[in-house]
C-alpha cells in the first residue's frame, strides 16, 4: 500500500511539472512508463528516481516530526462540528505530547495487532486502498478547473494518513480495541469536516501543495499573477 500510494504521489507530481514547463506531451509517455514499473514490479524504482531529488513526500506514514505540524494545520481549519475538537486533542494527548520513540512504539503495536504486520494486514491494505480511492474520485478531478493535479493527491494521501492515526488513537482510546464501526465513524468524521467547507479545502489544499509540491511549481492565483505581470510588461 505504501509504495504504490508514493507512486502515485510521484506520478502527479511529474505530471505537474510537465504542465508547469509546458512539456504535455510527454505526459502520455510518463503514464506509459508508470505503467510499466507496476507490470514488471519495479514501482519502488520509479518512485525513488523522483523523490531522491525532493527528499520529502505526502505519501509516507508516521512521519513524526511533520505530522506534529500537520496536526496544528487542521486545529487551524474551520471548525464544523464541535465534536472534531476531541478527535483532534485525542491524536494530540495520545500520538504528539510524548517522545518519537513512544509514538513509533504505539504504532509498532498497533500494525502488529490490526494493521500491516498482523493477521488482519490484507484487510487492512484493502480499507486503505478503498479510502485512496474515494479521495481520489472526490478530490482529483477538480484539478480540469485549476491545474492543481499534484495537491489534489496530496490531499488524498493526507487523508488516508491521517485517518489512519485517528484510528490509531481510537484504538488506544477503546482499550487497545478496534471495530469496524470505529473505521466507518472517523472516516466520515474526517472526510464531513474537511469537504463541508470550501475554506478548509482550500486552506487544507494550498498548505500541501506549499510542503510537498516539486520546486518550480506554482499555486493557481501566483500563474494568475505572474500571467499579469507578463501582460503587464508587454
Amino acid at each position: 500500500m505504501t509504495i504504490r500510494m508514493a507512486a502515485c504521489e510521484q506520478l502527479a507530481e511529474r505530471y505537474q511539472i510537465c504542465m508547469e514547463e509546458g512539456r504535455e506531451f510527454e505526459i502520455d509517455d510518463l503514464l506509459q512508463e508508470c505503467e510499466r514499473h507496476h507490470r514488471e514490479g519495479t514501482l519502488r524504482e520509479f518512485v525513488s528516481e523522483s523523490l531522491s531529488e525532493k527528499g520529502v513526500d505526502a505519501a509516507s506514514f508516521h512521519q513524526w516530526e511533520w505530522q506534529k505540524e500537520e496536526l496544528q494545520v487542521l486545529y487551524g481549519l474551520e471548525r464544523l462540528r464541535p465534536e472534531w475538537d476531541q478527535v483532534l486533542d485525542g491524536a494530540e494527548r495520545w500520538l504528539y505530547q510524548g517522545s518519537k520513540e513512544e509514538y513509533f512504539k504505539i504504532c509498532e503495536e498497533f500494525h502488529r495487532m490490526y494493521g500491516a504486520m498482523s493477521s488482519h494486514k490484507e484487510e487492512w491494505e484493502n480499507m486503505g486502498e478503498q479510502l485512496l480511492m474515494f479521495f481520489v474520485y472526490t478530490y482529483f478531478c477538480g484539478a480540469v478547473y485549476d491545474d492543481m493535479v499534484c495537491s489534489k493527491l496530496e490531499l488524498a494521501l493526507f487523508s488516508v494518513r491521517w485517518i489512519q492515526e485517528f484510528l490509531i488513537v481510537r484504538w488506544l482510546e477503546n482499550g487497545k480495541k478496534l471495530s469496524m464501526q470505529d473505521v466507518e465513524e472517523l472516516s466520515w468524521r474526517y472526510a464531513r469536516e474537511i469537504e463541508h467547507s470550501d475554506d478548509n479545502l482550500n486552506a487544507l489544499e494550498d498548505w500541501l501543495f506549499g510542503m510537498y509540491a516539486p520546486e518550480g511549481c506554482l499555486l493557481e492565483e501566483e500563474r494568475k499573477l505572474f500571467a499579469k505581470e507578463d501582460r503587464v510588461g508587454d
